[in-house]
């Protein structure tokens, strides 16, 4: 009997077992500098945001009270279900896109937010 597992098939998985590790991995940095980075960028935003790649939801606690709305898309099904259970802000909404095809129309928000991304992105360039 021959297994084949496909590239979609091993990043789901590698997805899959990465996404409930995320936090737990990235807190030394977080508590080390990235969490001010973060605050800094974002504290001081107003208006409708879009966030690409929005991960487990890092960045929702760094948005200050003039931000109206946030778009937050996030195209891995493991991490955007992570990142449901930081959304409870009435002004987020979870959207399942990847940066590549937003479902969003030319200037129609504030910002576009992008933290720690590009491992999302196809073609960078």
């Amino acid at each position: 009997m021959e297994i084949s597992v496909g590239l979609g098939g091993i990043m789901s998985l590698s997805s899959m077992l990465l996404a409930p590790l995320y936090d737990r991995l990235t807190r030394p940095s977080e508590l080390a500098c990235v969490a001010r980075w973060r605050s800094d960028l974002l504290s001081s935003l107003a208006g409708e945001v879009l966030e690409i790649g929005a991960g487990t939801g890092a960045n929702f606690a760094h948005y200050g009270s003039l931000v109206e709305r946030i778009v937050a898309t996030e195209p891995d099904r493991h991490m955007r279900k992570r990142l449901h259970r930081r959304a409870k802000d009435q002004r987020i909404e979870l959207c399942n896109a990847q940066a590549e095809a937003l479902p969003m129309e030319d200037a129609s928000v504030d910002v576009v937010v992008s933290t720690l991304v590009l491992c999302s992105v196809t073609d960078p360039l």
